[in-house]
């Protein structure tokens, strides 16, 4: 059985790098992105803070696949060609911790959008993580982005309790 391949905005890709665990994440899925989110992610590791700190440690790790798109596939939003990318690459899911965007997108194409926390869980659900584990991670996520309660955090709770009954 291959890879999941999925494609990540920034910031599911900033989200995920909180957790430390793109070493396993890259394990069970083919990870992609358009140039346009490297872009971002260059942007914001300029600056001197954990999420900086995150984004350019995402970058050095080179576990991201980054497409070029062709011009009619390429917006100023990167939520838009991340679509159109998961598209040409007929990706699996669009990873995505922009929920406002995410309704929006919903709407414009067939391809499952998942929240990051999502990608954690299925690292359980495959054991290359422990429940305990995976939960510690979504814990690294809320606090280096310094989330409140969520609804990404209260879906990653579910997932996690339901996988422990099943």
């Amino acid at each position: 059985m291959g890879k999941t391949q999925v494609v990540l905005d920034t910031s599911a890709v900033i989200s995920l790098g909180c957790t430390g665990k793109f070493h396993l994440i890259r394990r069970a899925f083919s990870l992609n992105s358009p140039m346009r989110v490297k872009e971002e992610l260059v942007e914001i590791s300029k600056t001197k803070d954990e999420i900086g700190k995150v984004a350019k440690d995402v970058l050095d790790s080179k576990f991201i696949a980054f497409h070029s798109l062709s011009p009619n596939l390429q917006n100023i939003k990167g939520e838009v060609e991340v679509a159109n990318l998961a598209s040409e690459l007929k990706a699996e899911a669009i990873v995505m911790d922009d929920i406002q965007y995410m309704k929006k997108l919903e709407l414009s194409t067939k391809i499952p959008i998942w929240f990051s926390s999502f990608i954690i869980y299925s690292l359980s659900e495959q054991k290359l993580i422990t429940s305990k584990e995976g939960l510690s991670a979504i814990e690294s996520m809320k606090i280096k982005r310094k989330w409140k309660e969520n609804l990404i955090l209260d879906y990653a709770k579910l997932l996690f309790e339901n996988g422990k009954k099943g």
